[in-house]
């Protein structure tokens, strides 16, 4: 096992991020930062994280897709309750003999 860690570090390129945004060279700064929750160092290769990423990539979606169908139910609601008043304008402006 050690031996395989040994590979590993053998063969990553080593990435030492800036201290701060003042040491990039401003050409190369995004109109916003991004500040991550989460950072996970992965490697398909070498199966280092992947069931962690699996699972947190399951979670995520089933968390998107909750999110997503919320919106979805909320605009149906939104059209059905228009409707609804379109019809009862329509109703009462209708007079029954």
């Amino acid at each position: 096992m050690s031996n395989n860690i040994c590979e590993i570090k053998k063969k990553s390129i080593p990435f030492f991020p800036p201290e701060s945004t003042e040491d990039v060279d401003p050409e190369m700064l995004p109109q916003t930062l991004i500040k991550f929750r989460e950072i996970y160092k992965v490697s398909t290769e070498h199966r280092v994280n992947t069931e962690t990423m699996k699972q947190r990539l399951r979670t995520l979606l089933d968390l998107f897709n909750e999110q997503q169908q919320g919106e979805i139910r909320r605009e149906r609601e939104r059209d059905f309750k228009a409707l609804r008043d379109t019809v009862r304008k329509e109703q009462a402006g209708t007079k029954l003999v």
